[in-house]
């Protein structure tokens, strides 16, 4: 891991579960990196299937913002996480800032 890392590298897998990031969240808390409990999720479908913050949001409780234009799929989040605002719209340049 490193700052200078960035772009089209993937993690790997034994590092990091890009599924589900609450194992990873667990052990950074255990080393002494206590998680801030927010988040923003940009692209969030239903806040459920497939979704790497589902777990996360649910076992620490933890509040974010969900972005995703899909009407059907913001619903859907709303009632699998009541406690994220979600964004019903697209992200753009010009309308990123007053989303999260």
């Amino acid at each position: 891991l490193s700052r200078k890392r960035v772009g089209t590298e993937r993690c790997h897998p034994t590092l990091v579960d890009t599924q589900n990031i609450w194992p990873t969240v667990q052990r950074l808390a255990s080393a002494g990196f206590a998680p801030l409990g927010r988040y923003v999720n940009v692209g969030a479908s239903d806040g459920q299937v497939d979704d790497p913050l589902f777990e996360y949001a649910r076992q620490a409780e933890a509040v974010g913002v969900a972005v995703e234009r899909d009407p059907e799929r913001c619903e859907r989040h709303r009632q699998a996480l009541p406690a994220v605002r979600v964004a019903c719209s697209a992200v753009t340049p010009q309308n990123v800032l007053t989303l999260v």
